[in-house]
């Protein structure tokens, strides 16, 4: 866990740690020292990064519109993953519903980034999207489209088609059982949303920094801090509202559908 902590970390900052990997290795496998040593050499590496101003500003630059937002974060596929992981250990269930590739060679950035969605889509400029987005700025709903918040992984082939529909037809229906209702448990907490605004984006992305602090036991400060770090300061202003107001509502433990949809043929490999 330690060792996976560091690895984490260590992709948001590598000038930080100042590791000699290689050196280590050679003394664990010639008996100069311990696995104790090691582990925790990195538990405190973790530590002090974590305690750091280096991390928010690390999660800050990623955010940035200028390297593709959080959609061009490279262990976004990988948050993602655990993310889901967490939400089966809420839901208290066994079936797994986001299949990780087993293809230990797959890391691709172009590839990875094809079971990532777009809840409020890259091209959502029709009437269905305008009438929630219109009042931001060109440069705001590129910032929203692209927050950590709007991001989703999508566990099927069918499900990735409907990219640039409108939020209703993303969720499905009974009919077709197509759609979030009928994908991940990511995709299936966010179909319990009647709508897809700002405010949603918002929300989803301040739950997704608490995880992130619970999962790699770092502190982000608190929800001011947060909506600062995602950069989405200006959604309180525009849509008149406060964090308080905005947290009031709590995102729902997600339960998998009778469907027993892991075995479609139209899975993908996340």
């Amino acid at each position: 866990m330690a060792i996976e902590r560091v690895g984490f970390l260590f992709k948001l900052r590598r000038y930080f740690f100042d590791f000699d990997m290689i050196g280590m290795t050679v003394n664990l496998f010639s008996g100069k020292v311990g696995f104790g040593p090691i582990t925790k050499a990195f538990m405190d590496a973790g530590d002090s990064f974590a305690k750091s101003k280096e991390l928010k500003d690390a999660i800050i630059s990623i955010g940035k519109p200028s390297g593709g937002g959080y959609y061009g974060w490279r262990q976004l596929r990988y948050f993602m993953y655990e993310y889901e992981q967490e939400l089966r250990i809420q839901s208290k269930t066994s079936r797994q519903l986001l299949r990780w590739s087993e293809d230990l060679g797959r890391e691709n950035f172009e590839k990875d980034h094809k079971t990532i969605e777009h809840i409020y889509p890259q091209k959502g400029d029709g009437n269905a999207w305008s009438k929630n987005f219109s009042k931001y700025s060109i440069k705001q709903r590129n910032l929203l489209k692209n927050s950590l918040g709007n991001l989703l992984p999508v566990s099927h082939g069918k499900n990735s088609s409907l990219s640039n529909k409108s939020f209703i037809l993303k969720k499905g229906d009974e009919a077709h059982q197509v759609g979030y209702m009928y994908g991940c448990l990511s995709e299936i907490q966010v179909s319990t949303n009647k709508d897809w605004t700002a405010i949603e984006i918002l929300r989803r992305g301040l739950y997704l920094l608490d995880f992130l602090e619970t999962r790699w036991k770092v502190n982000l400060g608190n929800a001011k801090n947060k909506v600062s770090i995602l950069g989405l300061d200006f959604v309180l202003e525009t849509e008149k509202t406060t964090i308080a107001a905005i947290q009031s509502i709590k995102l729902p433990v997600p339960n998998p559908p009778l469907a027993k949809i892991e075995y479609r043929d139209d899975i993908v490999a996340f």
